[in-house]
């Protein structure tokens, strides 16, 4: 529904007619509330389902920015399985064993190492006992089975990097190209689909654009996981 009201002031007269600000109201649930003002200015929202917001930047952005003190396995599961070629950086001071170990960059990448080392031992082994025409035979199978491995664990299909903070930082953020979010929630499940939250939605680029500078800034000053 919209809401339209007219300024009564002269200033705001031109050729005769009013001024007319026009603002949106949606009520996202019962009790939640967004307001918007031309898509331009900023939008806010206060309730538990602050994910609708947070996820759709995710998902529609190519180069994302995230800050939270707290990521868990949810939200680590969540970036893996819709990554697909972005390239997305993470700061996070508090973030969950479980949430680190399968944002590792090098998991896969240490994975598919150990199994190039092993085909590579068992050629050797193989050139060591047998005659040169099968050893030929076995390194073709060899290669194709290190293609196989290569696709299955993909290393570096994603391009996701954590870096920790030198102190705690208890900002959250997260930045899209052309849309921001800043707020209360944490990048948890708990922090977005459960707990009451307020969050505010930039759609200004100029807010955007300062607001990618500090990131930036606090993620050169920030030390790899």
């Amino acid at each position: 529904m919209y809401i339209c009201s007219a300024l009564l002031l002269p200033e705001y007269k031109i050729f005769g007619y009013y001024v007319v600000l026009v603002w949106k109201r949606k009520s996202v649930r019962t009790g939640d509330w967004i307001m918007g003002f031309f898509n331009n200015a900023s939008t806010y929202y206060s309730g538990s389902d602050c994910h609708e917001y947070i996820d759709r930047l995710i998902l529609n952005g190519e180069d994302i920015q995230i800050v939270s003190p707290y990521v868990d396995k949810h939200y680590a599961r969540f970036l893996l399985d819709n990554a697909g070629k972005k390239r997305i950086r993470i700061i996070s001071s508090s973030m969950s064993a479980e949430a680190t170990r399968i944002l590792s960059r090098n998991s896969n990448i240490k994975i598919f190492s150990a199994v190039i080392v092993a085909i590579l031992g068992v050629d050797y082994l193989v050139y060591v006992n047998l005659k040169f025409p099968m050893f030929v035979a076995i390194l073709l199978f060899s290669a194709f089975a290190s293609y196989i491995s290569f696709v299955a664990l993909n290393p570096g299909k994603t391009r996701i990097v954590v870096r920790k903070p030198e102190g705690f930082v208890h900002a959250k953020l997260y930045i899209s190209e052309n849309e921001a979010i800043h707020g209360s929630a944490n990048f948890t499940y708990n922090g977005t689909h459960s707990n009451i939250e307020h969050i505010e939605i930039i759609k200004d680029m100029e807010r955007v654009i300062k607001l990618k500078k500090e990131f930036e800034q606090l993620w050169v000053s920030s030390r790899s996981v």
